[in-house]
């Protein structure tokens, strides 16, 4: 997988929701720093999200609120180590690209956006809205390339750096999706496998 579009070895900016899958997989810290990409998240992300995935008993996920467990020590352990950067809206433009994004999306994937928008990085979140959002400003700037990244783009390159098998890869699916409770969207790149590895028998 390359890196950013523009600005090669720029960083992969990850809204909340990407992070939240990433951390269900119980390897966010190999995952994000094996890729071949600098990743980074919003100040905002990282302060004001409610970032949490279940606490698994075994096979099952605890329902209650006080089986969740609070993403925010583990992102600051990754911040501390420079696995990951923790980057604040910090010029005009991005304040101004922020006004914009926010007047049709969400705070998080506003700031997100606007940063990556800015500095020729890419996004990765799985939300059709600021998928779609951040694509038409991408375009509008005449920028080449796609601005976005897919959670399963990210797990699955990894699994194939990794040599990972099927069976392996069929288990973060479904981990992902019984403690951050995660579907790919139909048009996701690589919706048909997802759903095949998620329904695969141990």
């Amino acid at each position: 997988m390359t890196s950013s579009p523009e600005g090669r070895g720029g960083p992969v900016f990850l809204d909340a929701c990407c992070l939240i899958n990433l951390f269900a997989t119980g390897r966010a810290e190999e995952i994000l720093e094996t890729l071949p990409h600098r990743f980074a998240v919003a100040r905002y992300v990282v302060e004001e999200e409610v970032l949490e995935i279940g606490v698994e008993d075994g096979d099952e996920v605890a329902a209650s609120e006080e089986a969740r467990e609070s993403l925010h020590p583990l992102l600051a352990e990754l911040v501390d180590k420079g696995i990951l950067e923790n980057l604040d809206i910090a010029s005009p433009g991005e304040e101004a690209e922020l006004v914009r994004f926010a007047a049709e999306i969400d705070d998080g994937e506003a700031h997100t956006c606007a940063l990556a928008l800015v500095r020729g990085a890419r996004v990765a979140t799985d939300d059709r809205k600021a998928i779609r959002v951040l694509r038409s400003a991408w375009k509008g700037q005449g920028r080449q390339g796609e601005p976005v990244l897919r959670t399963s783009e990210l797990l699955f390159s990894w699994a194939r750096g990794h040599g990972l098998g099927e069976p392996e890869i069929g288990r973060i699916v479904r981990a992902i999706a019984r403690r951050a409770s995660f579907l790919p969207p139909k048009n996701d790149p690589h919706f048909e496998r997802w759903m095949a590895l998620l329904a695969r028998e141990e």
